[in-house]
């Protein structure tokens, strides 16, 4: 993750940086809708989209974000959980 860890949180923990609702709304709508195909634009640390591959289980995902480099944590997970076949990341 990037900048200062809060207290508690492990090198392979992951944040989702979104308010509340808005990622009570993913929820829902993972729910309802069972997305094969999602585009994530804004990943920042991926947070997001490791709980979006988790829960959505899409045949593709694909995150988009401005910064050069994917974040380690992002792809220590995604080294971990074998996804790297349905989540390609667009990083710079």
């Amino acid at each position: 993750m990037s900048g200062t860890m809060p207290a508690g949180v492990r090198p392979d923990d992951f944040l989702v940086i979104r308010p509340p609702e808005l990622t009570a709304r993913y929820l829902a709508l993972i729910d309802d809708e069972a997305p094969k195909r999602i585009v994530e634009i804004g990943v920042k640390d991926g947070g997001s989209t490791a709980m979006i591959a988790l829960l959505a289980d899409p045949d593709l995902l694909l995150a988009v974000e401005l910064s050069a480099e994917v974040p380690e944590v992002l792809r220590r997970f995604l080294d971990r959980s074998g996804l790297h076949d349905r989540v390609v990341t667009a990083f710079g």
